[in-house]
């Protein structure tokens, strides 16, 4: 499967004239950057290489005020994912994981700092279905925990491939 249809975050990031990508800007008012580039917390982290040759991002989430959105707003959703040297900025996150965050903020409904709801209240992502656009739908939500779940079925996989990689070649494959 290619990494387009896998993670399809990667064919909307378009190019801006600081060697960074533009963000993704969702119609219930959040935004999602992600930078890869020298100075981003990213892997490699070297300038003008294809979104398809960086292994990990960093991500950042903004209202529709363009202040940071930090983890007390995104539920649990920061409990899968590593912070960095930066306090509002995830770094070094895997593609898997750039696509939990952006299908997650895409989902949520309108952005909390515009209105009265507490996007880190469960009882509020409980009682809603949001598809990609953040409106109402039957299309069956996806919880963090399911997030998660899907994540680390993921994660043992790779890591299954890595081990075997490692005893066929006998190349140690550091993280």
């Amino acid at each position: 499967m290619s990494l387009l249809n896998q993670y399809p975050f990667i064919s909307k990031l378009k190019r801006n004239r600081k060697n960074g990508y533009e963000r993704l800007k969702f119609s219930n008012g959040f935004e999602v950057s992600i930078q890869a580039n020298e100075y981003a917390y990213c892997s490699p982290r070297e300038n003008n290489l294809e979104p398809t040759q960086y292994d990990s991002f960093e991500v950042a989430v903004y209202d529709s005020k363009g202040k940071y959105v930090r983890d007390d707003k995104l539920g649990g959703l920061s409990e899968i994912l590593p912070r960095g040297c930066e306090p509002d900025r995830y770094s070094f996150i895997s593609r898997m994981q750039v696509q939990i965050i952006v299908d997650y903020v895409s989902r949520m409904s309108a952005d909390p700092s515009s209105q009265n709801c507490d996007a880190s209240d469960e009882s509020y992502w409980e009682s809603h279905n949001f598809d990609s656009e953040g409106s109402c739908s039957n299309r069956p939500k996806m919880s963090v925990e399911e997030a998660v779940d899907g994540f680390m079925e993921s994660k043992d996989k790779v890591d299954e491939i890595v081990r075997d990689f490692e005893m066929l070649t006998g190349i140690k494959i550091i993280n």
